[in-house]
């Protein structure tokens, strides 16, 4: 089971590195010009339809958020790193918040049982 972004926002290495020294706010992204070494991919991609399919899940942050949920943790706990734990519970208590207005993650969320609905994707 992969749980990953949605499948039409692809992202490469370079795209992350670039929005991850945006949100951070300084920085810079030095890319290595390099012909020589095995092969890479240009684009690694989780496959999540089977979790899509299977559990009707979905990804409930947009690519931004995630970078910028990242950056916040990474940066609080650099700069202040007695804080983190009041970082942490906020980046809960909003996923919590996210769960609870997404219909079917809110029903489970909420102790409603599903299966006796029609909830897996069609």
């Amino acid at each position: 089971w992969n749980f990953g972004p949605s499948d039409s926002s692809p992202l490469t290495v370079s795209e992350i590195a670039h929005r991850f020294v945006q949100s951070w706010g300084r920085g810079q992204v030095i890319e290595a010009e390099t012909t020589a070494g095995p092969h890479e991919a240009r684009l690694l991609q989780l496959d999540s339809s089977k979790a899509r399919a299977e559990l009707s899940w979905q990804p409930l942050l947009t690519t931004r958020e995630r970078l910028d949920w990242t950056v916040d943790w990474y940066k609080t706990w650099q700069q202040s790193p007695d804080e983190v734990w009041n970082i942490t519970s906020q980046q809960i208590q909003n996923m919590e918040t996210k769960i609870r207005s997404t219909p079917l993650f809110g029903q489970v969320w909420n102790g409603q049982d599903p299966s006796t609905k029609n909830w897996r994707a069609a």
